[in-house]
Parts: structure tokens; C-alpha cells; sequence
């Protein structure tokens, strides 16, 4: 996405990969701008920017005959810790690009009683973010309640935590 030149060939290569097996859109999943979770390369001061770049060079590329969907991180764009860069998605910038987001809401971490982090606010919580908040910026950057749909886990996975906040599959 660093370039104009490999944002164009990505959509034209999508729009080919669409056609030879009848698709209706591509689905984005970068875990996330800014951010490297994999070990992967990423560069805080402009995978935010160059993400918007190529969905709208998708969009232009698409036009109205295919889908751009999105799996979507629970938070807007925000600086990196350091205050240099940005993380995430800038969701208002790439809202016109994007017919509807499959909200991440799943992994939030508070399990308390079973239950994931719904509305930790009101349940003295320890999740770092919960999905009245993941809604709200969605909503503040313009998304129409049409636009997202919410993934809301039913899985249990192990925990490498010494203390962990979530149910562990032993624990299941």
C-alpha cells in the first residue's frame, strides 16, 4: 500500500481474482495499520494514511460493481505511544470507500462470568475496551448502524498470561 503504483496493481488484481471466480467484493483484514502484532514490517508514519490511499483506489477501481468490505479494528485512528505516527484505521476517511465493516469485537479482554466485554463500564471491569465503545466511534466517524456488523465471539482459546482475564480452554 506504500505506493501508487502497487495500491493500482492491487485493486487491478483484485478485480481479475473477482472475475475469474464470480465474486462479489473483497473483504480487507490488516491486523492493523501502524501496528505490528505478526512481526511483520509496518510503518507508523504512514500505514494509517496509505490504507486509506488504496481503499479509495479500490473504490475507484471497483466502482460500484464490487463489494469493499472491512474487518475492522474496535478503535478509531490513534497515535502511536511514542506521539510519532498513528495506528488503526482513520474510519471517517475511508467511510466512503467501504460499504460495511465487520466490527472485531471479539478477544476484548474481560471474560468476567463468562461474558466478554459488552459494557465494561458498568461492570467495574478490567477490559481495555468494550463494544458500547467500539460502536460509538464507528458512530462518530459516520457509520450508519446498517454499515457494521458485529462479531461477537462463542470460543474459548488458551491464555499464555500468568493471570489471565480470559476463560482458558481448561477452564471451559
Amino acid at each position: 500500500a506504500a505506493s501508487d503504483a502497487n495500491r493500482k496493481q492491487f485493486a487491478a488484481d483484485c478485480v481479475a481474482f473477482m472475475e475469474k471466480w464470480n465474486l462479489d467484493g473483497i473483504d480487507l483484514d490488516w491486523e492493523m495499520p501502524g501496528i505490528s502484532w505478526s512481526g511483520a514490517a509496518c510503518d507508523p508514519m504512514n500505514d494509517t494514511e496509505n490504507f486509506t490511499l488504496l481503499v479509495k483506489q479500490m473504490r475507484e477501481t471497483f466502482g460500484s460493481k464490487y463489494l469493499i468490505t472491512l474487518a475492522g479494528y474496535v478503535k478509531d485512528k490513534k497515535r502511536q505511544d511514542s506521539g510519532t505516527g498513528w495506528k488503526y484505521f482513520d474510519l471517517k476517511a475511508i467511510k466512503p470507500y467501504i460499504d460495511w465493516v465487520n466490527i472485531m469485537t471479539y478477544d476484548l479482554d474481560d471474560a468476567t462470568g463468562g461474558h466478554r466485554g459488552f459494557n465494561s463500564a458498568i461492570k467495574s471491569s478490567t477490559s481495555y475496551w468494550d463494544i458500547e465503545r467500539t460502536i460509538a466511534e464507528y458512530n462518530n466517524a459516520g457509520y450508519d448502524q446498517s454499515q457494521m456488523v458485529l462479531g461477537i465471539p462463542f470460543y474459548v482459546r488458551h491464555s499464555f498470561e500468568t493471570s489471565p482475564s480470559v476463560i482458558d480452554y481448561k477452564d471451559f
